[in-house]
């Protein structure tokens, strides 16, 4: 493993700048996601640390060696894309091998590697098949078992789940977080999935315009956003926005508001059902949509849209369209000026 370190990598193409002077350090053994709106420049930077892309400014050091001019197969990296990338006349065996094939690897070592790594991801019974015999997720084990074999010090994942159905995208989750902590090696991971990022991530770079807005813990952007892109974009469903020109609703109290304060945020899973409480507010409801152990609310508060999280059972007798009473604890709140930086919080540390 090895870490890798960033200083003001840029990136143009023609006058179009993708990156925009990224500062950033992903720790030797850490799994790093980076997440933000397509267009960002979270996969080209990703491309860039492969050597696929020519950095335009800046330094990329990937342990004590800078590799601004290293050819990519001698990075010491081994990439993971979307679309599998297997060789479709080769067996699984084959294509595990490959990388070691090409490096004229004693035959003897390549077939004990390839066994190894078989057994380490549950495909040893299909090592003679073909990738047109392999089901979605058996063919992402085998891509991502021809990265292991080749022992690279830093792992790099290109949206590697998004073409697996629900039910593998959890399964192969999970087979990934196992995997970084028995191989302990660095891994940087590119997804647009909120809860690959949260759930896989030691720490997670939320990025937007080519621009590193906040890199943390999920925990720590979830609690702590640095502004209200990153408040929007961590969470599912978003945060709520209130505009104070627009006036808080009657009944949401908030001991002190911050001076300098433009907007009021709240998450939905921090609103309550408080029907009858006297600090109470209302929420008309529009639509509802069951998640079964839960129900999101899509509707106005104070005139201004918001969604709320609620346990379904509170709500499963309700009729709607309609009105709700909602509370929330102050210490949940959030506190943004004009320029959309987060200014204070009441919120627990």
């Amino acid at each position: 493993m090895a870490e890798v370190i960033f200083s003001n990598v840029q990136k143009s193409y023609g006058e179009t700048e993708i990156l925009k002077g990224v500062d950033l350090e992903a720790s030797a053994g850490e799994f790093i996601v980076l997440v933000g709106p397509s267009g960002c420049g979270k996969s080209t930077l990703l491309r860039l640390v492969a050597g696929l892309e020519d950095i335009t400014g800046g330094e990329i050091r990937i342990g004590s060696k800078v590799v601004n001019d290293v050819a990519p197969r001698d990075r010491g990296v081994a990439m993971v894309f979307q679309s599998y990338a297997l060789y479709p006349h080769m067996s699984v065996r084959e294509n595990l091998g490959f990388g070691l094939s090409i490096r004229k690897e004693d035959p003897k070592k390549i077939a004990s590697a390839v066994e190894e790594v078989a057994k380490m991801l549950d495909i040893s019974a299909l090592l003679d098949r073909l990738p047109k015999q392999l089901s979605g997720g058996q063919r992402q084990r085998v891509a991502i078992g021809r990265a292991i074999v080749r022992q690279p010090d830093v792992f790099l994942f290109d949206e590697p789940l998004s073409n697996l159905d629900a039910a593998l995208r959890t399964q192969m989750r999970v087979e990934l977080k196992k995997l970084h902590k028995r191989l302990k090696s660095t891994m940087i991971y590119v997804t647009h999935d909120q809860v690959e990022a949260m759930t896989l991530a030691d720490r997670i770079v939320v990025m937007n315009g080519g621009v590193v807005q906040q890199v943390g813990s999920p925990l720590e952007l979830f609690e702590r956003p640095s502004n209200l892109f990153v408040a929007g974009f961590i969470g599912s469903p978003g945060m709520n926005f209130l505009k104070l020109k627009n006036g808080l609703p009657e009944g949401f109290e908030v001991p002190e508001i911050p001076d300098g304060t433009d907007v009021v945020g709240i998450r939905p899973q921090h609103l309550e059902h408080w029907d009858g409480h006297q600090t109470s507010f209302p929420m008309q409801v529009e639509v509802v949509e069951s998640m079964g152990w839960e129900a999101h609310l899509h509707g106005g508060v104070g005139g201004q849209p918001a969604v709320a999280a609620l346990e379904f059972e509170s709500v499963a007798r309700m009729k709607f369209p309609g009105e709700i009473r909602l509370g929330c604890d102050p210490r949940h709140l959030h506190f943004f000026n004009s320029s959309g930086v987060a200014i204070s919080s009441t919120r627990p540390q």
